[in-house]
């Protein structure tokens, strides 16, 4: 029999692959699992397929844990899931572009630093990695200026296990070896990282605290939005009333946000699905003024600049000692800014 880890017979060829994605970029790649494969782990059985491209076992595990990879048109969650006969496992490799993300210098806010990963606490208006629309001047490339050797990483998110939307600050955790990345992204696929938020909402939810179970896709017409979708993947956040004030339109609560899975924009998509969008986030229904409030000059009272969403809390174990680590970041002064400026609202 075969060695079925062996890098000389890949399942499909790119061809074939092309056949499974239609009129996708060239580095979209479509394998069927044959039955040497079942029972298979999907690391291995990738790499052996993505071996003539160049692609090691160690970007495998990777693409894997950042969602890239589908089998059977389901998001893969571990490196270890075991295959079966006559899956098509689905990826894409056109986040990992062979330029690699230049240094440039710049301040970082660092909680913590170990050997081997890093607790910064990320401003608003900071992208994380390089992407087409941003491909510079993100919190990556500063990484860089700072943290030379993560240039030894892959990819263009080198030392990324997770993210936070551009215009939400707060509380990240980078990886500062592949080593660690592949440990902490692990965590993170099997829960075992807990984050934690603030949230500005309009309004005041009602019951105060509750948990929200609905699923999250791609919305249907506008590809930039997400949704609550019959269909979506799986999304639970929790939520937590610490303060509420105002009247009418002024009206908002101070939320303390948990999510249990890590969906695109969950947060913002659960509130604004529960009738309380976060302030400032315009994508959502999140007012930025008070059009009704006039400022001294006559012009709409501003609230805020930005969706008022703050990333304040995250606890995990050290990967190698075990330790509960947990740190915790103040907020930001715009967010501050934000809510006095409804506590004093002119009635």
């Amino acid at each position: 029999m075969s060695d079925p880890y062996s890098d000389s017979m890949p399942p499909k060829t790119q061809d074939e692959a092309d056949k499974l994605n239609p009129g996708e970029d060239r580095r979209a790649f479509a394998f069927e699992v044959d039955s040497l494969w079942s029972g298979k782990r999907l690391d291995a059985f990738l790499a052996s397929c993505l071996a003539v491209h160049g692609v090691s076992r160690q970007r495998v595990k990777q693409l894997i844990l950042n969602g890239e990879v589908k089998v059977g048109g389901e998001a893969a969650k571990l490196p270890r899931q075991l295959l079966a006969s006559g899956q098509t496992v689905c990826l894409n490799l056109a986040d990992f572009a062979e330029t690699s993300p230049e240094a440039q210098a710049g301040s970082l806010s660092i909680v913590f630093q170990g050997p081997d990963f890093l607790v910064v606490d990320k401003p608003p208006y900071l992208t994380v990695h390089p992407c087409p629309s941003c491909p510079r001047d993100t919190l990556v490339n500063i990484m860089l200026y700072h943290f030379p050797q993560l240039s030894q990483l892959p990819g263009l998110r080198p030392g990324i296990v997770h993210r936070l939307d551009k215009d939400t600050s707060g509380l990240l955790l980078i990886a500062l070896n592949e080593a660690a990345r592949l440990k902490f992204s692990e965590a993170f696929a099997e829960r075992r990282v807990h984050k934690e938020y603030l949230a500005l909402v309009m309004g005041r939810p009602q019951p105060e605290s509750g948990r929200i179970v609905q699923p999250i896709a791609r919305h249907p017409t506008l590809k930039t939005k997400m949704a609550v979708m019959r269909g979506g993947k799986e999304a639970i956040s929790e939520y937590r009333t610490i303060f509420s004030g105002g009247a009418d339109e002024a009206e908002f609560s101070v939320l303390a946000v948990k999510i249990h899975t890590g969906r695109t924009h969950q947060i913002r998509v659960h509130l604004a699905h529960l009738g309380h969008p976060i302030w400032g986030d315009s994508l959502y229904g999140g007012a930025r003024s008070l059009t009704g409030k006039k400022t001294a000059s006559g012009d709409a009272l501003s609230i805020a600049g930005r969706q008022m969403l703050h990333a304040w809390k995250l606890c995990f174990e050290c990967p190698d000692t075990g330790e509960k680590l947990s740190f915790k970041s103040s907020l930001p002064s715009d967010f501050t800014d934000s809510l006095s400026r409804l506590l004093s609202s002119p009635p």
